[in-house]
């Protein structure tokens, strides 16, 4: 609540500035906002408004508003961190992920290619603006669908596989891989499948 100093030069005798407050009283307020404190408020003002309750209330009022723009710009502050270090984290990982031997390949819950790293781009002769959009089928030779498709119907099932294959280059040349395969969910929901893809 307000803290009401009726006489400062008596109060506070020790200020330096005590003397220039005669006649005058004092009103201080903390300016607090969902229990954090930020800082006090203080005020002078003509000694016979100390005991008017409406210019309190006028007081604590603006001391709220003061305390509430002061928890935004906190909370502002805070979330400008999180985006900060959340950038960095994502730049950290795309930077491991960029700079993996192994080719990644991610797929949606449909078998739509997603993402694929450098190393697959290499390893394949296709650019990922070429890849990203299609089926994965699209690198998988004719020969080898059957095998693979069975192997993909249990990701959804939370099965994480290692296997062997071979996968079709832009060229047509196939390369046989080492396939680790991983599914993705989101809670209880199959969203995709990350899959390591080694050339052997």
């Amino acid at each position: 609540s307000v803290v009401v100093t009726g006489d400062p030069p008596s109060t506070c005798a020790d200020c330096p500035l005590s003397d220039q407050y005669g006649g005058r009283g004092a009103m201080t307020v903390r300016l607090e906002h969902r229990g954090k404190v930020y800082g006090v408020l203080c005020v002078s003002i003509p000694a016979g408004l100390i005991a008017d309750q409406e210019e309190r209330s006028l007081f604590e009022e603006v001391a709220q508003d003061i305390a509430i723009a002061l928890h935004s710009i906190a909370l502002e502050q805070e979330r400008k961190q999180a985006e900060d270090e959340l950038l960095q984290l994502k730049e950290f990982n795309e930077g491991i992920v960029q700079g993996v031997a192994e080719g990644l390949l991610i797929e949606d819950a449909q078998g739509i290619i997603t993402f694929v790293n450098p190393a697959l781009e290499t390893m394949l002769g296709y650019k990922a603006s070429e890849l990203i959009g299609h089926h994965w089928k699209m690198i998988v030779p004719s020969a080898e669908l059957e095998s693979v498709q069975a192997k993909t119907a249990r990701r959804s099932a939370g099965v994480s596989e290692q296997y062997e294959t071979r996968l079709k280059a832009k060229d047509g040349c196939e390369i046989p891989v080492l396939v680790s395969a991983r599914p993705l969910f989101e809670g209880e929901n199959f969203i995709g499948v990350l899959s390591a893809l080694t050339d052997i």
